[in-house]
């Protein structure tokens, strides 16, 4: 692959910031090789905007039509010579007078003048013959005019500027009022015009050589594919005899190929059903271009010949179609990613053994969806893939963005062919889905959808109707028919594409090939050149693509794993944290339980003997029970002493923190901090409730925090008491919470808050993070089914309802 077409077109296109302008055009002027690439691709740029001039030159006449010098003799129009540089055109009007004949002699050498050659006004058009030239007549004829086209009488190539005169009668009242014969040896035509056309230097008569003619495009009303041109044959009496009829090809209007629209069908209404603007086309380009595979095993060898209708009867002309491709070596894909679980035979290791493998999975592309995401068919309720998960008690590797299609499809072919399966892979009609890149790459798409296409049969509205019947072929090779034969009438390649195809597809592309839709003149030089560059633009997007995509791919798994680290971290801080926190309140809980018992609390024994030492007595360990179980389940304690009678009561009482509008909130926590422990307690979330009960032994300080983005919002109860409360958050900023912190509690107290609250905004962000991958990929694999239709489990209909 060129290394400098990216930023050669960059630059082209005026895409480059001005420091990288500054050294490419240094660069320029000492690296020869990049000037000679340069030069290549600018050509390139040129050829295409020199293929669609009859719209600029539309547009220049009409501005000229507006200056104050057009009343002279001679108006000069130069059409953008910096761009194009080969175009020169001066438009000459010639003095008007009753008779319109401009020499002596006519193109004949003969005085034998018509009537209508007195009639008609002259166009006479200046050129320089050693430029290609192209002219447009007041009707709208567009001529092409290749340079070195006219010869004198000598053969030699005309050298000096000359002069074209073209006179036309394109409409009924013209040809009726220039006194003009419709007719061909006597028998009747239906014409669609007249003109005239003949080049001097001087008085001196010029013609065409042969071998490099003249292109003529006539606009006409006309749909039928049989108008012919007839040569002109002047008689003694000064009448015209219309002779020697050729056909004339039928050729496509081209537009600008970026206001076409070359996305699959329903890939536009999708985007807009989840949710995003369908009319922003960067976007949409973005998304759609995100599914762009590598798929360099798509060329497969067509037949090259297609037979196709002319005016002389059938004949066969020859088309450009793929090559062939080689596979990877899928034992050594088997042995690298499989035979740790797998046999080749039929013993089972951890998962089945592959003989008879094509004999008794489902049939399509499901092992295909299988070996990439086995665990996808699972949850989607895929029985066969539930049933090898039953059978094996675990699922296999995930092997999307593990594999690439070179792999996965050698692998599928070495596992199939061991049943006996072999794969032909130099015919359409012995090749499998599963074994050539299915469907049509956005890489491909995203090449051709370029203004370097501009003035090609690929920027019609002919190419656009097809495109979309290309897609739902799902066959890569199709549309590289039509890319690849720029050259020819697009009815040519409608035939070849028919013989390929069968049932309803080939019958579409038969009735394109029945309309006889032509071509857009390009040359092989120009059409060679343009392939150059969309196999390069498609390399370069589809590396793009999957660099892109691995680099995401590679950052959020990097910062799921710093996630998971961050709640390692942190779910161990909490266990130690609620565990003191635990303790303190408990040892509070003893001691208020004995004071009200009026008895001594015994001395504590260590915490591991306590844990799990035998009791051996009745009495006071009696207390420590139920004050141990009051204080884990915060539940009130009620304990009467058996000897005494007296009583022991602790009471926990409930609270209830209700946030308004607490869903607008990728999170929120509540926190109770106790006057008597060196830590906050959290209240329980339920269903958006929180709840908790209160030691009636401390007073309470709760904290209500909410994260939404980067925003934390807060609200504080002082003093809070056991009862239901319903509270709004304000929007705080970090500095005033810290403030709020330091002012309002222990330092033990305040670190453990600050410390919790960054973990729940860090946590905050994380789940969002998270949902908007899942969100994200599940939209990504919905539209997945979209951009390559034939992969589709549901139809796109029900896409759009689900």
């Amino acid at each position: 692959m060129n290394p400098y077409t990216e930023l050669i077109s960059r630059y082209i296109n005026n895409e480059l910031s001005v420091i990288e302008k500054t050294a490419f055009e240094a660069d320029l002027q000492t690296n020869p090789q990049l000037k000679k690439e340069y030069d290549l691709q600018l050509q390139v740029v040129q050829g295409a905007k020199r293929l669609g001039l009859k719209q600029e030159i539309k547009s220049s006449f009409k501005k000229t039509k507006t200056q104050k010098f057009l009343k002279k003799a001679v108006v000069t129009i130069a059409l953008t010579l910096a761009v194009i540089g080969i175009v020169l055109l001066v438009k000459k009007i010639a003095n008007k007078s009753p008779n319109h004949i401009l020499h002596e002699l006519n193109e004949q050498g003969t005085s034998n003048w018509s009537e209508a050659d007195k009639i008609l006004e002259a166009q006479v058009f200046t050129i320089n013959p050693e430029r290609d030239t192209i002219i447009e007549t007041q009707h709208g004829t567009v001529i092409s005019i290749p340079a070195h086209s006219f010869v004198n009488k000598q053969g030699v190539a005309a050298e000096l500027p000359i002069d074209l005169e073209i006179k036309e009668a394109m409409t009924p009242s013209e040809i009726m009022k220039a006194g003009l014969s419709t007719t061909s040896n006597g028998k009747l035509l239906e014409t669609g015009g007249m003109f005239y056309i003949n080049a001097r230097n001087g008085e001196d008569n010029l013609t065409i050589d042969k071998s490099k003619p003249l292109n003529v495009n006539v606009p006409v009303n006309n749909t039928k594919n049989d108008m012919m041109l007839f040569k002109g044959e002047r008689k003694a009496d000064g009448t015209i005899n219309w002779i020697e009829p050729k056909a004339m090809k039928k050729k496509l209007s081209t537009v600008d190929i970026l206001k076409l629209d070359f996305y699959p069908e329903h890939f536009l209404d999708s985007v807009k059903a989840f949710g995003f603007n369908n009319k922003n086309k960067i976007l949409t380009d973005s998304i759609y271009y995100s599914y762009s595979r590598d798929c360099s095993l798509e060329n497969y060898a067509y037949p090259t010949e297609v037979v196709y209708e002319s005016a002389d009867g059938t004949i066969t002309k020859s088309i450009v179609s793929g090559s062939g491709f080689s596979m990877s070596d899928g034992k050594q894909v088997f042995y690298q990613n499989c035979a740790m679980c797998h046999s080749m035979d039929a013993k089972k290791i951890t998962g089945p053994g592959m003989a008879g493998l094509s004999g008794r999975i489902p049939k399509g592309d499901w092992l295909e969806r299988y070996i990439l995401n086995n665990q996808k068919l699972i949850k989607e309720g895929d029985v066969y893939a539930n049933k090898i998960y039953n059978e094996s008690g675990s699922g296999m590797p995930i092997y999307e963005r593990v594999l690439n299609y070179q792999e996965l499809h050698a692998l599928i072919e070495y596992l199939t062919q061991k049943d006996n399966i072999v794969v032909d892979y130099t015919t359409r009609d012995s090749i499998s889905e599963e074994t050539f890149c299915p469907e049509i790459n956005p890489a491909k798409i995203k090449a051709i959808w370029d203004k370097k296409f501009n003035h090609t049969i690929l920027a019609t509205k002919e190419f656009e109707e097809r495109l979309k019947v290309i897609f739902t072929t799902c066959d890569p090779r199709i549309l590289n028919l039509y890319i690849k034969n720029l050259t020819h009438p697009l009815y040519e390649i409608d035939s070849i594409v028919a013989t390929i195809l069968s049932g309803e597809l080939k019958t579409k592309f038969l009735n394109f090939y029945n309309r006889k839709d032509g071509g857009v003149d390009i040359t092989d030089d120009q059409s060679k050149k343009l392939q150059v560059y969309f196999e390069e633009k498609k390399t370069i997007y589809t590396n793009a693509v999957n660099k892109a995509l691995q680099k995401m791919y590679a950052d959020e798994d990097l910062k799921r794993q710093i996630a998971n680290d961050e709640k390692t971290k942190h779910n161990n801080f909490e266990e130690i944290r609620k565990s003191q926190t635990f303790s303190e309140e408990l040892e509070i809980n003893m001691d208020e339980a004995y004071r009200q018992l009026g008895k001594k609390r015994p001395k504590a024994l260590p915490v591991d003997n306590y844990l799990s030492g035998s009791i051996a007595q009745t009495g006071w360990n009696n207390v420590d029970k139920y004050v141990i179980e009051s204080t884990t389940n915060r539940t009130t304690l009620d304990y009467k002493d058996p000897e005494t009678g007296k009583k022991a009561i602790i009471k926990y009482e409930p609270i209830t923190i209700t946030i308004n509008d607490v869903k607008k909130y990728d999170k929120v926590v509540c926190y109770m901090i106790p006057d008597k422990l060196s830590s906050f307690q959290l209240l329980k979330n339920t269903n958006y409730v929180f709840k908790e009960n209160l030691n009636e032994l401390m007073n309470y300080t709760i904290i209500a925090i909410g994260f939404k983005g980067n925003s934390t919002y807060y609200h504080e109860i002082k003093l809070a008491k056991a009862q239901a409360y319903a509270i709004d958050l304000s929007s705080i900023s970090a500095k005033d919470l810290d403030e709020k912190l330091n002012v309002n509690f222990p330092l033990n107290q305040q670190q453990d808050l600050s410390k919790d609250i960054n973990y729940q905004l860090f946590e905050a962000k994380e789940n969002s993070r998270s949902l908007k991958i899942q969100q994200r990929e599940e939209i990504r694999y919905r539209l997945e089914r979209v951009v390559f239709p034939c992969s589709n489990m549901l139809p796109s209909a029900q896409l759009l309802e689900k």
